[in-house]
């Protein structure tokens, strides 16, 4: 008996990719190196067995130009994860801009959403799309676990007298862009992440945050929005006095991730996600998708077979 599962496998041709590499002492020293020297380079490292006292390699996967005294290696793409990892998530990310998605990296996963829904009353649109999750199995092909995603953002700010009126106690996003003013140093690089709590509202320009770094600061409230969590949207549709659940946000959301089908349960959830999944690469598109992406000054070309991974569950006892 066979489980499917919502994993796709990885092919690359070539299979590996010669970069440029410098092995370091510890993991501090290339971290230093990467937020100084290297910061507009992309970049991959692992640890590995301890040699001549060098146990971290950091590889360049993109950049201006190679460092003179950094000597290029050749790497094989089915096992060294980190690499097949970054590359992986350019490729995708560059296939779906150019279909006008809007590819995002966190910390583990790549997002890739287009727009589904606005409710402009609320201020809030809703994004759907894919989260992709590099994994390897042990002694097998790289691939990504693939879950259909639906998200909420607030398109307002904090300098909104509505949500501005909402917004003590909850958890706020810091919005990007190229004006870094009353932005401290330590934060700036949470632009479009969470950046904290909002411990209280000193006026209509200026919101006190308890920030991710365990300080207390306070920051300009057009650079601030709202975490569009079930607790905020809720508080969003009392407001108004929407009490009418056919026009709510979260039946709305619930539909959107395929959880009702013509307002019922939806028994069928794993077989629409994988076919909402397929269709966000393209209705046009086949068993598999063929995405190119350049690799230091090398083309690779990133194949992901849109086919659930089978798992074997063994027989009865």
């Amino acid at each position: 008996m066979s489980l499917s599962i919502n994993w796709f496998q990885l092919d690359f041709t070539p299979r590996s990719a010669t970069l440029p590499c410098q092995r370091f002492s510890d993991w501090e020293s290339s971290t230093s190196l990467i937020k100084g020297e290297l910061k507009g380079f992309q970049t991959a490292r692992w640890a590995t067995p301890k040699a001549d006292g060098k146990d971290v390699v950091l590889a360049l996967i993109n950049g201006q130009s190679r460092p003179s005294d950094w000597p290029e290696e050749e790497f094989d793409l089915y096992r060294k994860q980190p690499i097949a990892k970054r590359i992986s998530e350019n490729a995708i990310s560059e296939y779906f801009r150019s279909r006008g998605a809007t590819p995002k990296r966190t910390r583990f996963d790549l997002i890739v959403t287009r727009a589904a829904a606005a409710y402009p009353d609320f201020g809030v649109n809703l994004r759907t799309g894919i989260r992709l999750r590099f994994f390897s199995p042990e002694d097998g092909p790289p691939g990504f676990t693939t879950n259909w995603e639906v998200t909420a953002e607030f398109e307002r700010t904090l300098d909104d007298d509505r949500l501005r009126r909402l917004c003590d106690g909850m958890p706020v996003l810091l919005s990007g862009g190229e004006d870094k003013s009353g932005i401290p140093q330590s934060l700036r690089e949470y632009a479009n992440r969470y950046i904290g709590k909002v411990t209280k509202v000193i006026d209509e320009r200026n919101i006190e945050v308890w920030t991710r770094t365990e300080e207390r600061v306070v920051l300009p409230a057009n650079r601030l929005r709202l975490e569009a969590n079930p607790s905020i949207l809720r508080e969003i549709e009392r407001d108004l006095g929407n009490r009418d659940y056919a026009r709510s946000i979260f039946r709305r959301i619930q539909e959107l991730k395929l959880v009702l089908a013509n307002g019922h349960r939806n028994l069928n959830l794993f077989q629409d996600q994988i076919r909402a999944i397929r269709n966000f690469f393209g209705r046009d598109v086949g068993e598999s998708v063929l995405m190119p992406t350049m690799c230091w000054k090398q083309k690779i070309a990133v194949a992901i077979r849109l086919v659930p991974a089978q798992i074997e569950l063994g027989g009865a006892p």
